[in-house]
């Protein structure tokens, strides 16, 4: 399975001017939900649906809960969950305080596993989308 990928336009800047390159963008095909993902794992495993979708959703919420006490959350093979923050500098620590924290946010970090998987897979050009 190749995965699927059109070309893109976009200005760069290098030294005093101004350059259009194309770079690769992944194709989307649409979105997989919970449900479906639920239905098909219930398929390959013979565990029930409702089953599966209750420990997936448990799962779904535990992630924030353990990110914000600091945690990264591994998820085995796949990789891990962690909390980064943005903020504003300051250029003596005792002047910092909460109101240079901007907002935080969840990231995932793919496990090797993952990567090598991903090397495994080609790239095709889609033309006509």
């Amino acid at each position: 399975m190749a995965i699927q990928y059109i070309l893109s336009q976009r200005a760069t800047f290098k030294a005093d001017s101004i350059q259009h390159k194309y770079f690769a963008i992944l194709q989307s095909f649409g979105n997989e939900t919970l449900d479906n993902m639920s239905q098909e794992i219930s398929l390959r495993t013979g565990v029930d649906e409702s089953q599966i979708k209750t420990v997936l959703d448990a799962f779904i919420q535990l992630i924030p809960e353990k990110v914000t006490e600091g945690k990264v959350v591994e998820f085995g093979n796949l990789g891990s969950f962690f909390l980064t923050l943005r903020s504003d500098e300051t250029d003596n620590c005792d002047n910092f305080d909460n109101s240079f924290i901007k907002g935080s946010r969840l990231n995932f970090y793919q496990n090797e596993l993952v990567e090598k998987e991903f090397e495994k897979v080609g790239y095709q050009k889609i033309t006509n989308i």
